[in-house]
């Protein structure tokens, strides 16, 4: 059974769908990351997009993580939280370290974290330590955070990479602004809500289950999602290992598409109209996405979807 924290913690990541942090704060980074997740909730609350979710009622079942993570944390993800940035040295899902800044109840999410199961105390240095299960009785999901200030939590699944993170912060070890292959330019920017950017090339990725008979080979991933104007825009590069890969996975993907316009022309226009808006290139061995997209007609198709989770009049 997973703990009631990590729950609160995935709604904040989770249930705000395209989201983002506070300016992106490179300091913060690991100088040897591959990769980075950079979340504006900030900027996102200008967006139309997530003024629409504000204004919609969800029903009893759809609240209820919410109100958990409202009662853990003792705030609303909605309306307090600043923004997350997480990192890693590899594709692992336990090899991350995760930033949370937002308005802060530290002594109710303290008492919160000492009431889980497993919980144990310990310290790195002069900072605080708490674990706790995110399985009970599976020590290996041990999940550890700490304390860096009244608005500003780390969290990680490895004891090591929290140490790593915290001699980061305090100057003890480089940061992704000292030589780091990373492109952090996507990481900021105005009106950025989402930005990811990993290099990829030294990292074991898992396979590729629509090619299982084909090794991913992709070296370098860069997206951003940002709202201007009433406009959603995203933009992704994918470098794959050639441009003979490359060029086969841009034939590939464009006969996706249109297969999926044959199909949803009939079926469900708004839907494709959303995919016919996505267009997919390429430059050498670069595969390039883009998309833009009225804010104001994604909000419809949003709600329409949610129809089922909001509650009635």
């Amino acid at each position: 059974m997973q703990s009631m924290l990590v729950k609160a913690f995935l709604v904040c990541l989770g249930c705000v769908m395209p989201v983002a942090a506070t300016p992106f704060n490179a300091t913060w980074v690991s100088g040897d990351a591959n990769w980075v997740v950079h979340l504006n909730f900030d900027a996102l609350r200008g967006s139309q997009i997530w003024q629409a979710m504000l204004a919609t009622e969800l029903d009893a079942a759809a609240q209820e993580p919410l109100q958990q993570a409202q009662e853990m944390l003792g705030m609303d993800p909605r309306t307090d939280l600043n923004g997350v940035t997480l990192y890693g040295t590899a594709a692992a899902s336990e090899d991350f370290v995760a930033i949370v800044r937002g308005n802060l109840d530290v002594a109710k999410l303290l008492s919160h974290v000492e009431s889980a199961a497993g919980y144990a105390a310990s310290r790195l240095g002069s900072r605080d330590v708490h674990s706790w299960l995110v399985e009970e009785d599976a020590d290996e999901s041990r999940m550890y955070g700490t304390v860096l200030d009244n608005s500003r939590v780390m969290i990680s699944r490895s004891v090591e990479q929290l140490e790593k993170g915290l001699a980061v912060l305090d100057g003890g070890q480089s940061n992704i602004t000292e030589g780091s292959t990373l492109d952090t330019r996507i990481l900021s920017g105005q009106g950025v809500m989402l930005a990811v950017t990993a290099d990829l090339r030294d990292v074991e990725l898992p396979q590729n289950p629509m090619m299982p008979q084909a090794d991913v080979n992709i070296r370098n991933f860069r997206m951003q999602m940002r709202e201007t104007d009433g406009t959603l825009g995203l933009r992704v590069a994918v470098q794959q290992g050639s441009v003979q890969e490359a060029q086969q996975a841009e034939e590939m993907l464009n006969g996706f598409k249109m297969m999926g316009l044959m199909q949803l022309g009939q079926e469900n226009p708004d839907l494709a109209g959303l995919l016919q808006a996505i267009n997919i290139g390429r430059n050498e061995a670069t595969l390039l996405f883009s998309l833009s997209y009225s804010s104001e007609k994604l909000v419809s198709m949003i709600q329409e979807a949610a129809a089922p989770f909001v509650s009635g009049p």
